[in-house]
Parts: structure tokens; sequence; C-alpha cells
């Protein structure tokens, strides 16, 4: 099973440790170049883009915040 993961903030880098805890293959991204290479060492590949995220996966999460 293929997930990808958009958002990695304070609810979204909880998920992903859990996904990749599981052994799910996860790919991440963030605007936040740090988050998502955070997640790349736990284990996730890192998507340059929303688009190369999504690309390919069966499963789509997304934990992004709403604008104010």
């Amino acid at each position: 099973m293929k997930v990808a993961q958009i958002g990695l903030g304070a609810i979204g880098s909880i998920f992903a440790t859990h996904l990749l805890r599981a052994q799910v293959d996860l790919v991440v991204f963030d605007k936040s170049p740090d988050r998502g290479n955070a997640a790349g060492r736990d284990g996730a590949r890192v998507a340059p883009t929303i688009a190369d995220a999504v690309g390919d996966v069966d499963y789509l999460l997304s934990k992004a915040p709403l604008p104010v």
C-alpha cells in the first residue's frame, strides 16, 4: 500500500510516524523542507512537490492548515 502524507505539522508528523512504524510505503510533502527531511530520515520518501507526492499512491492524507 502506497500512502502520501501532505503536511507534517503537529498532527501530520504524528500520522507519518505511525504509518512508518507500521511499515507503510510513505511519501511526504511539506512546504517546510526541514519537516520533510525529518520524515525522510525516519524512512519516508520526500517529494519535491505535491504533484510528485500524489502521482502513484493508493491513499492520500492531508493535514494542512486552512488559511485564516
